[in-house]
């Protein structure tokens, strides 16, 4: 492997299962979505409310959907760092980790606010994504000071 000494293969690995774990809550989000089923929430008692409401969907697609698509793409991205060294990947990683954080800092927003209602699965994945978000920077991070 062409790693990167600065990036630890550990931490790839430990991301990348919590990008699974994040793809699952997504993924159970998105078939409750089209099965119609109530999702079951679990400590507090909105999810309903939240998976029912006018902010679940962007243009017809289930956020949780794409919440699907992101974690799938983080998990390619960082696997394809693992096995590559090629730092761009990273930076990419990254870059979608931003648009999952600015999009989940909003549906905390519209959860808090606007719905008055927390959805736990929603927390679980806006956590994923803030934790995502941070392991970017540091990526980027580490990777601009081997420029150097």
């Amino acid at each position: 492997m062409k790693s990167n000494k600065n990036i630890n293969k550990w931490l790839l690995v430990a991301l990348g299962v919590l990008a699974f774990v994040g793809f699952l809550d997504a993924m159970y989000l998105t078939l409750m979505h089209y099965s119609d089923n109530t999702v079951a929430c679990i400590i507090t008692t909105g999810c309903e409310t939240v998976a029912n409401s006018i902010y679940s969907a962007i243009f017809g697609i289930p956020v949780a959907l794409l919440g699907v698509l992101w974690y799938s793409t983080a998990i390619g991205l960082m696997t394809a760092y693992y096995d590559t060294g090629k730092a761009f990947f990273l930076k990419f990683f990254a870059g979608f980790g931003t648009i999952a954080a600015m999009s989940s800092a909003f549906f905390i927003y519209a959860q808090i606010v606007l719905l008055k209602s927390i959805c736990f699965w929603c927390m679980i994945s806006a956590g994923i994504s803030f934790t995502l978000f941070f392991a970017g920077i540091y990526f980027v991070v580490r990777l601009a000071k081997n420029e150097k």
